[in-house]
């Protein structure tokens, strides 16, 4: 079945889909874990639609200028979208939460490159051993990696 039948069958069925009517429920650097998604929705019976995929293709720097390769779906099944991919195991990673605010506005804080390349002439061996430690951007905290994790989520 070509893929403009597939289109006609559907809008019999449906109904136009209106731009406007769609919303994001999945964004993705890569349009490879895009289409996963959306394989994920189509099985649970969910129409997904892809946007901005050709743009990341033309020039994979684009793809973070627009929002990354979007998986969209009906406002109304955003829900049960959100559901199905969760339930799928394909969703996007949680970022870092502050142990103390609970906000996902956080930053990393690593070794100076100049560090880096210091303890390499000197000692010979580049100085890679150190604990990364996280700084929340709406509070002023900092904390090392692993502290304030709670069952695998920090700030919960």
């Amino acid at each position: 079945m070509s893929v403009r039948t597939r289109l006609h069958e559907r809008e019999k069925r449906v109904g136009p889909v209106e731009p406007d009517a769609l919303v994001t429920v999945f964004a993705s650097t890569q349009s490879w874990e895009s289409r996963l998604a959306q394989a994920a929705l189509e099985a649970a019976g969910i129409e997904a639609f892809i946007a901005d995929e050709n743009l990341a293709h033309a020039n994979w720097l684009y793809a973070g200028a627009v929002g990354g390769v979007k998986v969209q779906v009906r406002a109304a099944e955003k829900e049960r979208a959100e559901a199905a991919l969760t339930e799928a195991g394909v969703t996007r990673t949680a970022r870092r939460r502050c142990p103390k605010c609970g906000s996902e506005d956080t930053r990393s804080s690593r070794l100076p490159a100049y560090v880096i390349l210091g303890s390499w002439l000197l000692l010979g061996i580049p100085f890679l051993f150190h604990t990364p430690r996280y700084h929340c951007r709406q509070c002023g905290h900092e904390w090392k990696a692993g502290e304030g994790v709670k069952n695998g989520t920090a700030g919960e």
